[in-house]
């Protein structure tokens, strides 16, 4: 069964670079705003440290999350930064 529209979150292959807590956090609002989120799409972005900390804030508030896309996030990341994420 697919998931409702209104259920999903995506940002899927937009190239974005969010480092900072900062970058994320337009983003982040917007997630906020999505009741009921069953499907967060990811894929396509890439993410630091301190952007994933505080996407991951937030994701503890979602209970209802069920699908997480998130291949290719780390792309252009070094080793380290990936490890803190």
């Amino acid at each position: 069964m697919a998931t409702p529209a209104d259920r999903i979150y995506s940002l899927e292959g937009k190239g974005l670079k969010l480092t900072t807590a900062e970058d994320i956090e337009p983003y982040l609002e917007e997630l906020r705003n999505v009741e009921n989120l069953e499907e967060l799409r990811l894929n396509g972005n890439t993410i630091g440290a301190e952007a994933a900390e505080a996407l991951a804030s937030v994701l503890k508030t979602k209970p209802t999350l069920k699908i997480a896309t998130l291949h290719d996030i780390f792309t252009s990341r070094l080793k380290d930064e990936v490890k803190q994420s």
